[in-house]
């Protein structure tokens, strides 16, 4: 994707996207879980900010304090989903997977110098350096309605399809040389419309899991291809 683009992704979201960050905008306070750095967790929200940063932005400041700042200067309403990234914005790629009236959009920035497979040795100890860069940023947003344990089990489809579209282009842990399965600083949230169609499951037996993994990998793949 170019930079410095504004674009309706589906009829409930828009993306901005510049050089230093993505910005998606919902038309109406949206449902989240996500382990985002600012506002993670289960939130109501209208933004989610995909923040370009280098290794020194993450020294002078915590990254909560960062993104908050960010928030602030464009005026986003509160709260909004806030994550960050070294990988350049022209990796964003966005792919969305329609059956009838439910759509399923994901949006991903890659950058895959910290590859890891879950199980790698750790190699940080929390609070006590910077973290790597590298970094796969995932949004999966959807106009229907899930019910909380329906959003876990998007969570868990939207990660089993990162670590297929990884599996298939056969990229390597830089730590281990085993197949990664993300990076070490992923972040990942899923959008849900409260007041569209009430879905209670999106597993792999369903269309509804389906629309959500193949958007989750086309676009991932797409991105990867481009970081490669």
């Amino acid at each position: 994707m170019l930079e410095n683009t504004d674009i309706a992704v589906n009829p409930i979201c828009r993306l901005r996207t510049t050089a230093g960050y993505s910005l998606l905008t919902f038309v109406r306070p949206m449902t989240a879980l996500s382990c985002c750095v600012l506002n993670g967790g289960l939130q109501s929200v209208r933004h989610v900010l995909n923040l370009k940063v280098t290794e020194d932005d993450t020294i002078l400041t915590e990254p909560a304090d960062t993104l908050s700042a960010a928030c602030a200067e464009m005026g986003l309403q509160e709260p909004a989903l806030g994550m960050m990234t070294a990988a350049s914005m022209n990796s964003l790629r966005q792919h969305t997977c329609r059956f009838g009236d439910l759509y399923f959009s994901a949006i991903v920035t890659a950058g895959m110098a910290n590859a890891r497979r879950a199980g790698d040795p750790a190699d940080v100890i929390e609070n006590d350096a910077v973290l790597p860069a590298g970094t796969i940023n995932l949004v999966v947003c959807t106009n229907a309605s899930l019910t909380p344990a329906a959003m876990a089990e998007a969570l868990m489809i939207a990660t089993e399809a990162k670590v297929a579209a990884l599996g298939t282009l056969q990229i390597r842990s830089a730590k281990s040389g085993e197949i990664a399965t993300g990076t070490g600083t992923d972040a990942i949230a899923i959008i849900s419309a409260p007041d569209g169609i009430l879905l209670r499951y999106v597993g792999k037996h369903v269309p509804a899991g389906e629309m959500l993994a193949q958007a989750v990998i086309l676009a991932l793949t797409q991105s990867l291809q481009r970081a490669k």
